[in-house]
């Protein structure tokens, strides 16, 4: 076996890590997200609106990789909790910008502070230099072509930019 190539076992224990990270990581930002009662994905289109201002259904759909029926349901949740709400143009009423609301600026911000002290407590107690191969070595998997499998998408254009 070529010496660059890992054995069976040192993949097993690749994919267990790249698992044990993922579920400790995501499980314990949902929960943090859940107690100001917002999901990733809420959370997430929080950020396009705090971030880039108002923006149609369409732009946020396009941004977060997520179906137009998503997005709407997405929508309605946040318009009931009166962290967003849909403003209609003035000269054209079949078009509407979304807008973040004060109490959902207020959220957004309480749920990226909790999520930036977990991603600090996360990756602070690496190196700059353990950070950096971290990065490339999970970049060069999530860019590597695998035979038999859709190309990675938007989601990965987003890292990178």
């Amino acid at each position: 076996m070529p010496p660059n190539r890992p054995s069976e076992g040192e993949r097993e224990r690749l994919l267990a890590y790249l698992r044990i990270c993922y579920w400790r990581v995501l499980g314990e930002l949902d929960r943090r997200l859940e107690e100001t009662g917002l999901t990733a994905r809420q959370f997430l289109l929080l950020r396009v609106l705090e971030e880039g201002g108002p923006v149609n259904a369409r732009a946020v759909g396009q941004r977060l990789s997520v179906s137009p029926a998503n997005v709407s349901g997405l929508v309605d949740r946040l318009e009931r909790k009166h962290y967003l709400k849909r403003n209609r143009r003035a000269d054209d009423r079949r078009k509407v910008q979304l807008e973040i609301t004060p109490e959902g600026r207020k959220a957004f911000r309480r749920a990226r502070r909790d999520r930036e002290l977990l991603l600090r407590a996360v990756f602070d107690g690496l190196s700059l230099r353990e950070r950096r191969m971290l990065v490339k070595g999970l970049a060069k998997m999530a860019t590597r072509r695998i035979p038999g499998t859709v190309r990675a998408g938007a989601a990965l254009e987003k890292i990178t930019t």
